[in-house]
């Protein structure tokens, strides 16, 4: 292994046995301009010397500010419950809040029907397991016969 002395660290062995580094640090040569060199502009320097970035000295239009929503407050009927939507009193989930009550809708599957009648007494179980409940008028699944 080369190891360079004048620019490489130095490590030695403490009296605690832990390790300390001392390093011959030089100044380089071809250091980087600091950020404060390169970003400042001073105002005695020529337009045309000046740095310049494209597209900084237009203006950008700001979007239209959307406006605020409607927030629409419901009470549940039954329960009292107060619920507070964006939904409009028309849409079809809101009228089911606002009346207390789906109004359902049962379809059995076709597995569930050939068990219930070719396993008659017991096929039954199977149709009921097979089926869906859901609402006519706003669509929610209310039971999906798991």
């Amino acid at each position: 292994m080369i190891v360079d002395t004048e620019s490489a660290a130095h490590f030695s062995l403490g009296s605690e046995d832990t390790r300390t580094m001392t390093s011959a640090k030089q100044p380089m040569e071809d250091e980087p301009p600091s950020y404060e060199q390169i970003v400042h502009v001073d105002s005695t320097m020529s337009a045309a010397h000046r740095p310049h970035i494209s597209g900084s000295d237009r203006s950008v239009p700001l979007p239209p500010p959307t406006p605020p929503r409607k927030v629409y407050s419901y009470m549940n009927p039954k329960t009292g419950e107060q619920i507070v939507s964006y939904l409009p009193p028309y849409h079809p989930e809101m009228v089911c809040v606002q009346k207390g009550e789906h109004v359902e809708q049962t379809k059995y599957g076709c597995a569930g029907l050939t068990l219930a009648f070719l396993f008659f007494p017991l096929g039954i179980g199977f149709c009921m397991l097979d089926r869906k409940i859901k609402c006519k008028r706003c669509g929610r699944l209310l039971d999906a016969g798991n």
